[in-house]
């Protein structure tokens, strides 16, 4: 296997910001005012205490709901609640803090500003609610289908593209992309992706179209992917689901079933047209968990993923198949307020045995017939952010690059992929 290294980059822009100014009720800057941010999303609460002009910021912010509080000695203490911070967003929220005994609170309870004044990119972000909710073939070429600014190739309709990149272009740029996954740079070439992702253990990601940050080193689209961290409670979800030829309908008229039939100008070829649908078999399960290794200190979180498909091709009778795997684990680490040490792995196979089978005269069945050139795509990443503190967020990591398998272990793989699994449609959460 090759490795690629990457190189460190004091990457805020990965992450969230909240900044703002706090004045007092004439409209005067206030220092010494302490700031706290606090969320589900935080190992720790965080503290910073503004200065001479009055200012704050939290520059480096996981994905997450926060509460911010205003308080000093002789004013009234300021909460700032449902905020909601995203992927390389920065939010802006002032507060004016009234006299007052420092016992007495005003709680403000209103939605985050919707427009983010300070960040120049042109970007959607995907969420973990909207990763669930929105109905797509749950790989991050059917979330591009629906962000604004990007025009693809081709669509999933139900998995159909499963194991295949689809091509696009994101504001008229169709190369020069860029995909961070934790921080660690897996594009392959100029434009694909170095593998399959588990989508289920996406907290959040961000697709930019344009105004990209100085990590894109190009003019094409940004993607720019975080994965969930666990918390201070054991929480976990399972997602599975299944489909199979009896589930798909099937258009092929009565005319064309026959070699030799007519309908209006088509005519079947010998043998007739067995199948309108080329799926026959579509399963993917999904499960993951969450939670302490030690409370309010240190988090994990691990996923796995099976997504296991097998179509017909034209001219041949047999269904060729697609397996892709995910392996992902995660562990946080907070040192204090300001620091956090965060390890991270992410293995990925692609399993395609029957890669580059096409049309043409029938072969004999397998495993007799001379077998085409198989796939088998092995992936890992590996990522180290140290030092992560409230002003930067510096990370190491290593990407691996594929190999290709044919010839005599193609009966091995065959012998592996033979056993059929059966899933059905279903989502639980703990």
């Amino acid at each position: 296997m090759l490795l690629a290294f990457v190189d460190g980059a004091a990457a805020q822009e990965l992450r969230g910001r909240l900044v703002g100014t706090v004045t007092d009720a004439t409209g005067a800057l206030l220092r010494g005012v302490t700031v706290t941010a606090s969320s589900a999303a935080l190992i720790r609460q965080r503290e910073v205490v503004t200065g001479t002009q009055g200012g704050y910021a939290f520059p480096a912010l996981p994905t997450g709901d926060y509460t911010l509080i205003f308080s000093r000695p002789d004013f009234q203490t300021t909460v700032r609640d449902n905020l909601r911070v995203l992927l390389n967003t920065t939010l802006t929220v002032d507060a004016t803090l009234e006299v007052g005994a420092v016992d007495e609170t005003i709680t403000v309870s209103a939605a985050a500003p919707l427009v983010d004044v300070r960040t120049t990119t042109t970007a959607v972000n995907f969420t973990e609610e909207l990763l669930e909710d929105v109905p797509n073939a749950r790989d991050i070429w059917a979330a591009m289908a629906q962000a604004p600014g990007f025009r693809m190739e081709a669509y999933d309709v139900g998995g159909s593209h499963t194991g295949t990149q689809t091509g696009y272009q994101a504001f008229g740029f169709g190369d020069q992309h860029r995909t961070l996954l934790e921080g660690i740079n897996v594009t392959e070439g100029t434009s694909a992706n170095a593998g399959y992702f588990d989508y289920g253990s996406l907290e959040d990601f961000q697709l930019g179209g344009a105004g990209n940050m100085g990590e894109t080193r190009g003019l094409g689209a940004f993607l720019n992917l975080t994965t969930k961290s666990g918390g201070d409670r054991i929480a976990g979800d399972v997602y599975v689901d299944f489909l199979n030829d009896g589930a798909v309908a099937d258009n092929v008229p009565g005319a064309l079933r026959e070699g030799g039939g007519t309908l209006g100008r088509y005519r079947a070829p010998p043998g007739g047209l067995r199948a309108g649908n080329p799926l026959t078999l579509q399963g993917d399960g999904n499960m993951g968990i969450g939670g302490p290794l030690r409370r309010s200190r240190t988090w994990f979180y691990a996923g796995y993923r099976l997504n296991h498909q097998e179509e017909l091709t034209i001219g041949h009778p047999n269904p060729s198949t697609t397996q892709l795997e995910n392996w992902t684990a995660k562990v946080t680490h907070q040192f204090n307020d300001g620091s956090q040490l965060v390890g991270f792995f992410n293995h990925r196979t692609k399993l395609q045995p029957e890669r580059g089978l096409g049309g043409g005269p029938i072969r004999l069945p397998r495993p007799e017939r001379e077998p085409p050139a198989g796939c088998w795509a092995e992936r890992r990443s590996r990522g180290l952010a140290g030092a992560r503190t409230a002003d930067r967020d510096v990370r190491r990591g290593r990407n691996g690059h594929f190999r290709t398998i044919s010839g005599p272990r193609y009966n091995e793989i065959i012998a592996m992929l033979n056993p059929r699994v059966f899933r059905a449609g279903l989502r639980l959460e703990f």
